[in-house]
């Protein structure tokens, strides 16, 4: 039982993983020139990918969908890309199709994460408001942890937010800078 979740654990580590860089390479500029090294990279992660697939016995070599035998859905998207473009398998740029089919929902999640890391910034302050009532003056490590939890959701939030893009990149960007600035401009005033 524990080498199942163990083997699901690491797919689940190994595909995100993958989707992740495949993401980054399919939103470079000069991604369509098969000559650079962002389209080669982006047709190697794909090709592995099928392997592992295949391996696994997760697709055939048909690109028919065997799901009905997963249990996580990092897989099954990656099988739902393989299958959505398989009429196009001749073409010469199928594993780019395939790739660009795999991640096209990431930018609307990165800009869903970067608001909730936003949002669990100013829980953060209010809740650190809250407690300053309640208990007094807050000193020692608790100051430090505080801090860093505030600090870290903003950087994790402008990190996402770059992921995303269009009018959602640069408005979730601002907005962190935003409360950045007041977040560092409040702590020279308090302290």
């Amino acid at each position: 039982m524990m080498k199942r979740y163990f083997i699901r654990a690491l797919w689940t580590m190994i595909l995100s993983t993958l989707r992740f860089f495949t993401h980054l390479m399919v939103r470079k500029r000069n991604i369509l020139n098969r000559e650079k090294k962002p389209y080669k990279e982006t047709v190697k992660n794909m090709k592995f990918l099928e392997e592992m697939l295949l391996e696994n016995n997760y697709l055939d070599k048909n690109y028919h969908d065997l799901t009905d035998k997963m249990n996580h859905k990092a897989a099954e998207k990656a099988v739902n890309a393989f299958v959505s473009k398989k009429e196009k398998r001749e073409d010469e740029d199928f594993y780019f199709l395939v790739a660009q089919e795999w991640v096209k929902e990431l930018d609307k999640k990165s800009f869903w994460t970067s608001l909730v890391f936003l949002g669990l910034f100013f829980a953060l302050c209010g809740a650190t408001i809250g407690l300053t009532q309640i208990v007094g003056e807050i000193q020692g490590n608790a100051v430090w942890v505080i801090v860093t939890a505030l600090f870290s959701s903003i950087v994790l939030g402008i990190f996402n937010s770059l992921r995303s893009r269009g009018w959602r990149r640069w408005s979730m960007f601002f907005a962190h800078v935003l409360t950045i600035s007041c977040f560092f401009f409040l702590i020279i005033i308090f302290s």
